[in-house]
């Protein structure tokens, strides 16, 4: 899957982000987490997410955090890392989530230019059938507090690749 995004129209500082997830939960495509720094995902389970965390809560490393978590865990990352460059700067960017199954693995490529880089900014070891099951809903989640950020989704692929 490949997306791209722009975070924009902060007055002040920043919100909190969004996320993309595979979701399961028994609410369906109606289920809905917390608010705020929850990014609206938290407590949705099972879940498998990707965050994109513009903003530093107490319990995250800092902000410009991308994040691999499960089951609605918001305070709690697999894995982790810095993006390169801010990404509530108003720009376009890129993102790729990939899930290999024979390895288990989420990852996740970032950049400012529409060309995937050779290298996953992050990765974990998940097995998404494990923990979301045979079938899943897919989708975006956002959340700025009492920030005012607009989140924009401005294009979005979803391919299958099979080995």
């Amino acid at each position: 899957m490949s997306f791209s995004f722009r975070i924009y129209g902060a007055v002040g500082q920043s919100g909190d982000g969004f996320a993309f997830l595979w979701q399961n939960d028994p609410r369906g495509p109606t289920a809905l987490g917390g608010l705020g720094d929850q990014m609206g995902y938290a407590g949705i389970s099972p879940s498998v997410v990707v965050e994109f965390d513009i903003f530093a809560n107490v319990y995250d490393p800092g902000p410009n955090d991308v994040a691999i978590t499960t089951n609605g865990q918001n305070t709690t990352a697999l894995a982790h890392q810095f993006a390169p460059f801010p990404l509530d700067d108003g720009v376009t960017h890129y993102a790729w989530i990939d899930y290999q199954a024979g390895v288990q693995q989420v990852s996740v490529y970032l950049s400012n230019t529409p060309t995937r880089p050779s290298t996953a900014l992050v990765s974990a070891t998940v097995d998404l059938y494990t923990t979301v099951g045979s079938s899943a809903y897919i989708g975006f989640t956002a959340a700025c507090g009492g920030a005012n950020d607009d989140f924009a989704l401005e294009s979005l692929t979803l391919q299958e690749s099979v080995p």
